[in-house]
């Protein structure tokens, strides 16, 4: 957490004002406004035989002279009459993370580590631009220290945001975060980097006597010595070099069962007597390094015996869904975990989640749930925190969110609005304050909701919990409108914005069917496709090509898909005929009967993924009845269905239709051979005027679930 130290009472007065662009210096008067005409800047390494303060004190001269324009007023090393004097220090045994003292007319700015060094000179470099106009202050972050009198020290040690903007290494240097890739041997459930020998079956776990290249062997001598072979010849055993490795196994529920797991302690459903074995071993051969359980599934439950010094927990907390109004029982469960591992581990770390896996190209509001939950855990005095969002794929508003996440990573109190406001209002001059206002209409929304958010879900789930339609689109054509007033700069991030929101335009009219805010109008059995929805499409599809958005979610499922599907299952024809439009029929599973009309709303499937317009079905066999007076008239019967053998969903094995009680058509299908997504139309011309109840009944095929969205009835 932030901790001050206060050297002085005027820094005591002034903690509450720790948030952005509220800037107080000490008793120095170094902070002065009232004389800032003129101003002189002089930056000088604290010791002149520190290679780092050398290397530092030029870099913040280099990089303030370089902000300040051709007459900078910055210098280095000189005597300068009324000059402002800033001193650069790298102490690499400094208790803290920095410390800002004002001494004698000079400022002294001390930091503990490389990362630390570079975000406090850019803090200082923002402050600087917000007192002093000549300093352009756009591309900063805002100031979320005081240049008082400080000690500081971060909510976090580690701290990691998955998404990318924090793989650009300027800005993950701007923002203080660690990576992966620089911090990390060997990450997440990736032992398998280390094999080069993946022949020997001894290294895989026995399970029902068999074994399984799904999962791993933790007493395995090959699989130790594979690591260990691998640690040694990559990162090596000098006590000048320290890195993590994540010893996790892979991500599902297959534990081994062998005669040395089980000695260990393993049972049917815990491994993590075998991979604490593992990971001691390790320990204590590399004694400079630190090693990673994990709190996840097989290996929730914490080992029995104290952990070694240089071995922490990563605690996963994907069953704690987003919910503004915290489940007390899903924090009573985690609290219960992380008390469970710190009996025998000092060394615990956070896997969260910030993103909606199936979706990320609407808004996903995450910030004041993600601000909650670091506060939960700095009292439980986390060490470190990552955040897995949507890696090398952009997500929508993922710029804001990557800065904000970082600061309150920092400094989990900080003002949320203020760094939420700021960011938009620096980075978007023009409708900064429009975009700042709706992505806080979606928190306030969702902050009144006691609804889960969840991290799987489509469109439904949105509107449900914070997504209002008529600000959506109010906003969305207020940025469309006001972007020709944006420079090339905003241009560019509004022309990107603007195309993962028209897929959310997209995504919404496809939900609504032909109800307001729908792709289609309803007039006497027929929906006429809207005129805007092609425009729409053009424009995402224009944009995810322009901007490389190719990837919708986690899945990997393709704009280019999503494109497609629209043309050929929901644009085309633009005038479709079904006479059981919001009629309500009859669904009847193992479980209950009830009438719905979500196979005649208009809300079409798409055949990319499960969660786009499939109702879905999880019994062997479901039967739906259209009541005669919707059926009367109707020849010709047609069903969309999908499948996706990956996500356990097939066509149907038979369809049967009847006429009351009376049989007209009995039909097997036969599921597709292609294993991705993928939609079949199902059509059959009944021959017959329908004089009673029509009854479709579906079976399964073996274990798969039915997925269905429309049923269509035509007199044609």
């Amino acid at each position: 957490m932030f901790r001050f130290i206060f050297r002085s009472k005027f820094f005591f007065s002034t903690l509450r004002l720790i948030v952005i662009s509220i800037i107080c210096f000490g008793c120095s008067g170094f902070d002065s406004a009232d004389n800032i005409e003129g101003e002189k800047y002089v930056i000088y390494p604290t010791d002149y035989d520190s290679k780092d303060d050398l290397k530092w004190s030029e870099y913040l001269y280099r990089h303030l002279k370089k902000r300040g324009g051709e007459n900078s007023p910055v210098f280095y090393d000189k005597k300068v009459k009324d000059g402002k004097r800033i001193y650069v220090h790298l102490d690499k045994k400094l208790k803290h993370d920095f410390t800002i003292t004002n001494k004698d007319g000079a400022l002294h700015l001390t930091t503990s580590t490389i990362g630390n060094t570079v975000w406090l000179l850019h803090q200082f470099m923002r402050h600087v631009g917000n007192i002093d106009e000549r300093f352009p202050k756009h591309d900063l972050p805002a100031t979320i220290v005081s240049f008082a009198d400080t000690v500081g020290n971060f909510t976090f040690k580690y701290r990691d945001v998955y998404a990318p903007p924090s793989l650009d290494e300027d800005t993950r240097g701007v923002l203080d975060l660690n990576c992966i890739d620089e911090s990390w041997g060997i990450w997440g459930h990736n032992i398998g980097v280390t094999i080069t020998d993946k022949s020997d079956h001894s290294i895989y776990a026995s399970v029902k006597g068999v074994r399984n290249p799904d999962q791993y062997c933790f007493t395995s001598e090959k699989l130790y010595k594979h690591i260990e072979k691998y640690i040694n010849n990559n990162y090596g055993n000098t006590k000048d070099k320290s890195i993590n490795f994540a010893i996790l196994p892979n991500d599902n529920a297959l534990v081994c069962q062998c005669p040395g797991c089980v000695a260990a302690g393993n049972t049917a459903t815990n491994a993590t007597p075998a991979v604490t074995t593992m990971i001691n071993r390790l320990a204590k051969r590399f004694q400079q390094h630190k090693f990673f359980t994990s709190a996840y599934i097989t290996t929730r439950t914490a080992p029995k015996k104290k952990l070694p010094e240089n071995v922490g927990v990563i605690v996963s907390v994907i069953d704690w869904q987003p919910n503004r109004k915290a489940h007390d029982r899903q924090k009573q469960e985690l609290q219960q975990l992380i008390d469970q591992w710190r009996r025998v581990c000092s060394n615990i770390y956070i896997w969260d989640y910030i993103n909606n896996y199936d979706d990320y190209f609407t808004p996903y509001p995450i910030l004041q749930a993600m601000q909650d939950r670091f506060q939960f855990y700095k009292q439980n005095a986390i060490e470190g925190v990552f955040l897995n969002g949507s890696g090398y794929d952009y997500s929508t508003f993922s710029d804001m969110e990557t800065c904000v996440l970082a600061q309150l990573m920092m400094n989990a109190d900080l003002d949320l609005e203020g760094l939420i406001r700021d960011y938009f209002q620096r980075m978007y001059p023009v409708t900064g304050e429009a975009i700042a206002d709706f992505y806080m209409s979606m928190l306030d929304k969702w902050n009144q909701s006691a609804k889960d958010m969840p991290y799987y879900g489509g469109i439904s789930d949105k509107i449900d919990v914070y997504l209002d339609l008529d600000h959506f689109k109010q906003f969305y054509d207020y940025i469309v409108l006001h972007k020709r007033e944006a420079d090339e700069e905003e241009a560019y991030l509004l022309r990107r914005l603007i195309t993962t929101l028209t897929y959310t335009c997209l995504e919404i009219a496809r939900h609504e069917g032909y109800r307001p805010h729908g792709f289609a109008e309803k007039s006497e059995g027929y929906l006429t496709v809207k005129e805007h929805l092609f425009e729409w499409l053009e424009v995402f599809n224009d944009g995810y090509q322009a901007y490389n958005l190719t990837a919708i979610n986690e899945a990997g499922d393709k704009s280019a898909d999503y494109v497609n599907g629209w043309k050929r299952h929901l644009l085309t024809p633009r005038k479709q005929d079904n006479m059981l439009l919001g009629k309500k029929l009859t669904l009847k599973t193992p479980e209950d009967t009830k009438n719905t009309n979500v196979f005649t709303d208009g809300e079409l499937g798409l055949p990319v993924n499960y969660y786009y317009g499939w109702n879905i079905h999880p019994y062997q066999e479901i039967s739906i009845t259209i009541p005669a007076a919707s059926a009367k008239g109707g020849r010709r019967l047609a069903i969309n269905f999908f499948s996706h053998t990956r996500h356990r969903i097939q066509l149907p094995s038979k369809i049967e239709v009847y006429d009351g009680n009376t049989p007209l058509c009995s039909e097997n299908l036969q599921a597709p051979t292609i294993d991705g997504a993928y939609q079949s139309r199902w059509e059959k011309d009944l021959h017959t005027q329908i004089s009673g109840n029509l009854t479709i009944k579906l079976q399964a095929h073996g274990q798969y679930h039915i997925a269905l969205d429309e049923i269509f009835l035509n007199r044609q």
